[in-house]
């Protein structure tokens, strides 16, 4: 019996896959900062968003996850949130008539402007450099071809952030 339950033991060992420790994944730069400010840049790839000006406006469509709210002429509005309080996310992506984006997407965000302004600064100058312009209530990156602003537009009674990525002649 002796050599019976050797021999069941290393066929166990033979038939178990060896398990090797990984080391878990380092965080991407975006999963460092808040779920909010990953909601809004929602993907580290383009600009913003994923996109980046210049892209078909198809494209955008079907790979944009907020809901359509607005479908015109010139832009299509996506909304992201609770309709219901202060914390959602506003995009527009415009487009030319040959169905390219232009001022690739508008975001007006209206919580916590100042928390989200720093996340937006410390982010996109590790993605892009320091900003080009850097003004109270604005910062401003040329990333290639295009432009990329976030604009503090809060009023008294109503904060609010704006992100604006856009191509540059």
């Amino acid at each position: 019996m002796a050599c019976s339950n050797t021999n069941e033991t290393t066929q166990e060992t033979l038939a178990r896959p060896d398990t090797v420790a990984q080391a878990p994944a380092a965080p991407t730069l975006l999963g460092r900062f808040s779920t909010r400010m990953q909601q809004l840049v929602n993907k580290e790839t383009g600009l913003l968003r994923g996109f980046t000006p210049g892209e078909l406006l198809d494209s955008v469509m079907k790979r944009e996850t907020a809901v359509l709210h607005e479908d015109s002429a010139r832009y299509k509005g996506y909304f992201l949130g609770d309709s219901l309080s202060t914390d959602v996310l506003d995009i527009r992506y415009f487009f030319n008539p040959k169905s390219r984006l232009t001022d690739s997407l508008v975001i007006d965000t209206y919580s916590e402007p100042d928390s989200l302004m720093s996340e937006l600064s410390e982010y996109f100058s590790v993605r892009f450099g320091e900003p080009v312009l850097r003004q109270k209530k604005m910062l401003a990156w040329s990333v290639n071809d295009a432009q990329l602003v976030v604009r503090d537009v809060s009023v008294k009674l109503s904060p609010g952030l704006q992100v604006v990525a856009k191509k540059l002649k």
